[in-house]
């Protein structure tokens, strides 16, 4: 099977930018999440995949074959939308098996592929039933297996578990995954939950106001972030963020300032060093936080302002300084007002910038 290409593909709603410069390839074992905040381009995008928005600039093609310019039928794409559209005269089994009719397959094809979908999506109990006597799941199970069915170019997912509780969103990420391993199509997925992306996805591609922020594996992205945004965007909860300035930097060190704070950086682990007297930004994972008074970025006389159970962990917001600096820990023995020392380790840090940008370290040169 061909892989999904796109190139420069930029969408304009009059003077509105609402996709701009997008391109990637999607193998055909590929699952691609488009993740990122409500509006910043992901569905436009899939839309003009799909062909049901026509691109203002830029090329779609499934190998060296362009579909740019053919109308959304003619593209042999199978999509599943947020609003999951069952024919409400048919039964799920009718539903589901709707697509291959265009395929003309045979009866005993239709019986197979039936059999295979309605087992994955435990729908093998509700066949004989119509969309209004399904649950909110089963609806959105039957919408997914209708996609998948058919044999397209490539299958696209809007937001598909958006509608589903909470429950029924770890049973189905599970379910969708386990179908799209087997199907060796490229897969495109939109979603604003990360959760869902970095379960789902073989790689991800980070969106912000229609420009893509950065393409890479769950991990990758998580460990490795191209900026800011995609630093405080990815992970839950949030990594901290720690403004400051650089104080010099030569062959051997990187000296930093955190609002008094002094902090050294052995500069041999970057490619690309910031200047003297620039704007520098600190990443770290809660995870990483530590009370202790060790060697590394320190937090002396840290103000824990609020504790969050999170269940088996607890997630405690601190002030230093006026800067907020979040902890995740086991269990649960701090107290708003209580007085901490905390560090983190020098190799837990990620360092951005002036222009907010993850200054690149021959680990991820390494990693690439």
């Amino acid at each position: 099977m061909h892989e999904l290409h796109i190139q420069g593909l930029t969408k304009h709603f009059g003077d509105f930018v609402a996709v701009e410069d997008v391109s990637m390839t999607v193998r055909p074992d590929e699952v691609l999440c488009l993740l990122g905040p409500s509006g910043c381009g992901k569905t436009t995008t899939l839309r003009m995949i799909a062909g049901l928005e026509y691109a203002t600039e830029g090329a779609v093609s499934f190998g060296d074959h362009p579909v740019t310019e053919l109308s959304a039928r003619d593209r042999n794409v199978a999509m599943a939308f947020q609003f999951y559209a069952l024919y409400p005269d048919l039964t799920v089994a009718e539903n589901l098996v709707f697509p291959l009719e265009a395929e003309n397959a045979s009866a005993g094809e239709k019986e197979q592929r039936l059999s295979e979908i309605a087992d994955i999506l435990q729908l093998g109990s509700v066949l004989e039933r119509y969309p209004h006597q399904l649950s909110e799941g089963e609806k959105q199970r039957v919408a997914v297996g209708r996609c998948v069915i058919r044999s397209p170019n490539a299958f696209l997912f809007d937001e598909p578990l958006s509608r589903l509780d909470a429950k029924l969103r770890d049973e189905m990420r599970g379910s969708i995954r386990k179908i799209l391993a087997t199907l060796d199509r490229p897969t495109v997925i939109v979603t604003h939950d990360q959760l869902e992306a970095m379960t789902m996805g073989d790689r991800i591609a980070v969106m912000r106001d229609g420009k893509v922020e950065q393409v890479g594996r769950p991990l990758d992205v998580f460990e490795r972030p191209q900026n800011t945004f995609v630093a405080g965007f990815i992970g839950t909860p949030q990594m901290n963020l720690i403004e400051g300035s650089c104080l010099s930097a030569d062959e051997n060190t990187i000296s930093l300032s955190l609002n008094g704070e002094r902090v050294t950086l052995a500069a041999d682990q970057f490619e690309v060093k910031p200047k003297a007297g620039v704007s520098v930004t600190l990443g770290f994972r809660p995870r990483s936080v530590r009370e202790t008074s060790e060697d590394g970025l320190r937090f002396a006389d840290a103000n824990v302002t609020l504790t969050e159970n999170m269940g088996a962990e607890t997630l405690v917001h601190c002030d230093w300084n006026g800067f907020a600096v979040r902890m995740l820990v086991p269990g649960g023995a701090y107290n708003e007002g209580d007085r901490v020392n905390l560090s983190v380790a020098l190799g837990s840090l990620t360092l951005f910038g002036q222009d907010g940008e993850r200054l690149t370290m021959k680990s991820d040169l390494e990693v690439a």
